[in-house]
């Protein structure tokens, strides 16, 4: 065997040197490149969990999101359920508050009916009769003009009544403060009763527009009183004002309605065979639309629970340009709001003695035109016109 030089030696042992340093370089390439692998993976891994967290977060923000959005639903829904319910309460409430006044009022005046016309529990009344005649003979001769219920100055302007010769009236038994809902119009007025600047209906529709000349434009006006007046008495009582009526208006129709049996029995005997009467609800009138020309009510008006269905019972069954007569009891502000504080401990059926604005408050929605008068310190009268 050839023994190597010392120069061979030297040779292999360098290129072996050199081998080892290139085996070692690329162990080190590899194992950089594994770590850059491994790096990079776990980067990867790192963004993929992130984002899942992330996905996860935002899943859940949403899940948390439709949990609010469902409990506020629910809360809503409740809300809802529960204020449908109290309103459903209030109107049982009412209702049931509105009958015991009805209850009371037709007790009060069946013990009245046969000293009503005489003690002083009808005086109040009695004083309006004067004025509420008047305001009637006003609206007729409006109505045979074929006006729409205008057709004197003095039915034009709000006036304050001086106070005559005729019987006090008595202070009001304290009664109850209770003011009804509003009642939404369930027919509103016909645009035909709109007033233009002069005063008369706008529309030509209306039968009683009046012309450039002061004549009605439709010769089918049904106001030209071709026919009897048709008038109602609602809360007619003993008839006593209902006689004047017919002594007032000979060929008229006269109804008449209230809630006391017993004062219906006074006014069947007074007024015989000249008019019709029935035992029914002022708030409730048993007649068609459109029947009567004037309607009036005579010291009832404070007694209704609910004056708005009152008012648009009036309205439904006036023929178009009839008027709407009320003579009522009116106290100043002061002493008005002391009695309407005292009426909740009343046994007599009233409600409320209202203010003029209160008053035109509930006629306004259903008549366009209102006229309020003062009648000495303790009434008022309002003309409706429809």
């Amino acid at each position: 065997m050839r023994e190597e030089t010392g120069e061979g030696r030297e040779e292999r042992a360098g290129k072996m040197e050199d081998l080892k340093k290139k085996r070692g370089t690329g162990e080190e390439e590899r194992k950089g490149r594994k770590r850059e692998g491994g790096e990079e993976e776990a980067k990867r891994e790192g963004k993929e969990g992130e984002t899942k967290r992330e996905g996860e977060k935002e899943e859940e923000d949403k899940g948390e999101g439709r949990k609010v959005e469902k409990e506020k639903g629910g809360e809503g829904e409740f809300k809802g359920r529960k204020r449908a319910k109290d309103e459903g309460a209030a109107d049982s409430a009412f209702a049931c508050e509105a009958q015991r006044k009805r209850e009371q009022s037709r007790r009060a005046f069946d013990l009245q009916a046969a000293t009503y016309d005489e003690d002083m529990k009808g005086a109040h009344a009695r004083s309006l009769y004067p004025h509420v005649l008047s305001a009637l003979r006003e609206c007729a001769a409006a109505l045979a003009a074929g006006a729409d219920g205008d057709a004197s100055a003095s039915c034009r302007q709000t006036t304050r009544i001086p106070y005559d010769s005729h019987p006090a009236c008595s202070p009001h038994t304290p009664r109850i403060l209770h003011v009804s809902r509003s009642l939404r119009p369930l027919h509103p007025p016909c645009d035909s009763h709109a007033l233009g600047d002069s005063g008369a209906p706008c529309d030509s529709r209306d039968s009683h527009a009046l012309g450039d000349s002061g004549t009605p434009c439709d010769s089918r006006a049904p106001h030209a009183l071709s026919r009897p007046l048709r008038i109602l008495d609602m809360g007619c009582g003993t008839g006593a004002l209902a006689q004047q009526v017919l002594e007032a208006f000979p060929s008229c129709e006269l109804s008449g309605v209230d809630l006391s049996a017993r004062m219906l029995s006074c006014a069947a005997a007074r007024l015989g065979s000249r008019a019709r009467l029935a035992c029914a609800d002022s708030e409730r009138l048993p007649f068609p639309d459109g029947l009567f020309d004037l309607v009036y009510c005579n010291d009832a008006f404070h007694h209704y629970p609910d004056p708005h269905r009152a008012a648009f019972q009036a309205w439904r069954v006036l023929a178009a340009g009839g008027a709407f007569v009320i003579g009522d009891c009116w106290q100043p502000a002061p002493a008005r709001a002391l009695m309407n504080a005292f009426m909740k401990h009343s046994s007599e059926g009233d409600v409320r003695i209202y203010s003029e604005s209160e008053l035109r408050a509930i006629l306004s929605p259903w008549f366009p035109r209102v006229e309020w008068r003062r009648v000495g310190f303790r009434s008022c009268l309002a003309i409706a016109v429809k």
